[in-house]
C-alpha cells in the first residue's frame, strides 16, 4: 500500500513538475541534491540560470518549495517527497555517474569556499 502512495505521489510530481520548462526542470533536479538552497550558491553553481529570480517565482508558483529565513540570508527549501522525486528523476536522466559529477562538483565548489559542512554533506549524500 505505501509503494503504491508513494508512486501516486511521484507521478502528481511529475505531472506538476512538467509544467516548468526543461530548463527549469533541470535545475530543478540538480538543486534538489542540496540540503540548502541558497541564491549566492545556486548564482554560482548554475550560472545559467537567473536563481535571483527564478527561486522566488517557484515559491510563488507552488512548486513545492518554501524560503526561510534565519538571519544570515534566505535559504529555499523543497519538500522532502518533492526532493526525493527529483533526486531520483536526475538519476534516471543522468545516470549514477552524472549525479556523482554533480556531487563532486558540489564539493569542490564547498571546499574552495571552506564550507566544510556542505562539502562532507554533499561527499556523504552520494547514496540518493
Amino acid at each position: 500500500m505505501l509503494h503504491q502512495s508513494e508512486r501516486d505521489i511521484f507521478e502528481y510530481f511529475a505531472k506538476k513538475s512538467c509544467r516548468e520548462p526543461a530548463e527549469i526542470q533541470q535545475y530543478l533536479m540538480r538543486i534538489a541534491l542540496l540540503d540548502r538552497i541558497e541564491v549566492d550558491t545556486c548564482a554560482r553553481l548554475f550560472p545559467e540560470v537567473i536563481s535571483s529570480a527564478v527561486l522566488p517565482a517557484l515559491v510563488r508558483g507552488n512548486v513545492f518549495m518554501t524560503v526561510a529565513g534565519d538571519g544570515g540570508g534566505e535559504e529555499y527549501r523543497l519538500h522532502p517527497l518533492f526532493q526525493s522525486f527529483l533526486r531520483r528523476r536526475l538519476r534516471s536522466e543522468a545516470g549514477l555517474a552524472g549525479v556523482s559529477a554533480e556531487h563532486a562538483r558540489f564539493a569542490q565548489y564547498f571546499l574552495e569556499r571552506a564550507a566544510w559542512e556542505q562539502a562532507v554533506r554533499i561527499t556523504g549524500s552520494r547514496k540518493i
